[in-house]
């Protein structure tokens, strides 16, 4: 169980009557000093009220998470903190006990519990794959309520060995449902590879984002949902910037937000991109840029607000001494194992010389032409049907995934790039036929890789 925010009835005041400004009454005070972290971010905590035990002092943390009280009766006290976070969270912050000699200075450090705290919340679960769980609130984006009765699937892609079928992929997932405070917990989720977080309740857009776990570890996963029919007047700016802290031009940025894709945002040279007309609520912003590695990260875009957010892309070319090397070029698709899954047979394949054949110039022709997928454009963008499923519901064709050298890609930021630019293109029109590297739930609708030219 939960334990709730602390009750600051608990904490007793007393006044100290302290004597004129004398030398004596000096020699008898100390100081207190410290920060405060918060752990399950690995950062410090600007903005927190630390309490002392016994005092009537109110001590706010820097924006480095640093606080100092002086003129401090020189005692055994109780120090403890207040923040926003230890109420959305539900939970209070351990008191620790501090010395303050007179005369000298006693250090508090202090902290929001780890992460393999909220493991306790966690009772056994069958089948547990590990210690490692997914905790969060979910709210309401326009009232910033806590909603109750969200239903939240976490699910992820495995492998189970069968007799007769062999090795196959399944989709496993825990379920939860949100309590009065808006709280859930999934447990016993693996570790090393994405998990897919869904939330949905009703009258509320549902959101899809992955997370990532490491052994031992409670990762907080905060969502706030959109009512449906919201309008989409977010916006997003920020800036990309490499390793070493330079502004990144020509990076393309876009936001997913549930089934939704925005437009993409090209950044300038000191490498900043503004977004606008977005969907609020939580999302994904990704960005990618030729010779870094693609980055992403949730994001929450407030209702009628604007969010500012700033991405790093590590540079992902090594530069080498220049060597003389007599070999046959190998192409990015080939590498990445398109070969061989052209000889296993499941999807459709074209490699260069077949999209050569193509009557088409550009990247979006190509996509009209791949065999039963329709290119539709919608509010948030163009997507990519597939005509021969009829979804989840059975309602009408569903959007396949993107995937552009292995990342996630809206349809969009292919828009207007040559034909020849392209190196291979494969085309699952049944889930259970994406490659494992690249399956997860979102690519139940089927799947579309595209392999691009270095």
């Amino acid at each position: 169980m939960i334990v709730r925010s602390i009750s600051w009835s608990q904490w007793v005041v007393v006044v100290f009557a302290l004597g004129g400004p004398g030398s004596a009454a000096v020699a008898q005070t100390g100081r207190i000093a410290g920060t405060v972290t918060d752990t399950l971010n690995r950062r410090r905590l600007a903005g927190a009220t630390v309490l002392i035990e016994g005092l009537k002092r109110v001590i706010q943390t820097d924006s480095a998470g640093r606080f100092e009280a002086d003129s401090i009766p020189a005692g055994t006290y109780q120090v403890t903190f207040r923040h926003p976070m230890l109420d959305t969270l539900a939970i209070r912050a351990t008191p620790v006990s501090v010395v303050v000699p007179a005369g000298g200075l006693g250090r508090a450090s202090l902290g929001v519990p780890s992460g393999r705290t909220f493991l306790r919340l966690c009772a056994a679960v069958p089948g547990a794959l590990s210690q490692s769980a997914v905790f969060g609130l979910v709210r309401d984006v326009v009232t910033n309520d806590p909603v109750v009765g969200a239903a939240i699937r976490i699910s992820w892609v495995g492998m189970v060995v069968d007799q007769r079928l062999g090795v196959r992929r399944v989709v496993d997932a825990r379920a939860d449902t949100t309590d009065k405070e808006g709280r859930y917990v999934g447990c016993g989720l693996p570790t090393d590879s994405p998990v897919t977080v869904t939330a949905t309740a009703p009258g509320l857009t549902g959101l899809s984002a992955e997370v990532t776990l490491r052994p031992e570890e409670a990762v907080p996963f905060h969502v706030s949902l959109a009512p449906t029919g919201a309008t989409a007047d977010a916006s997003l700016s920020g800036r990309v910037i490499d390793g070493a802290r330079r502004p990144l031009a020509g990076a393309d940025v876009w936001v997913v937000s549930g089934s939704a894709e925005s437009a993409v945002a090209k950044t300038d040279s000191s490498g900043r991109f503004s977004l606008s007309g977005l969907m609020p609520g939580t999302g994904t912003v990704a960005a990618r840029r030729i010779g870094s590695a693609p980055a992403s990260r949730a994001v929450t875009l407030a209702s009628g607000g604007s969010t500012v957010v700033q991405l790093t892309l590590v540079q992902q070319a090594v530069v080498l001494q220049e060597l003389t090397v007599e070999a046959k070029p190998v192409s990015r698709a080939a590498r990445s194992g398109f070969t061989e899954r052209q000889q296993r047979g499941f999807g459709k394949f074209l490699d260069a010389d077949a999209l050569s054949r193509l009557a088409a110039g550009d990247a979006g022709g190509v996509f009209r032409q791949l065999p039963f997928i329709r290119v539709t454009e919608r509010s948030g963008g163009s997507a990519l049907m597939n005509q021969a499923s009829r979804g989840f519901g059975g309602g009408g064709p569903c959007p396949m995934v993107l995937l552009v050298d292995g990342m996630v890609t809206p349809p969009d930021a292919l828009r207007g790039t040559p034909k020849e630019y392209l190196d291979a293109v494969e085309v699952y029109n049944n889930g259970s036929d994406v490659p494992m590297e690249y399956a997860s739930p979102a690519t139940a609708c089927g799947a579309v890789l595209v392999w691009t030219k270095r």
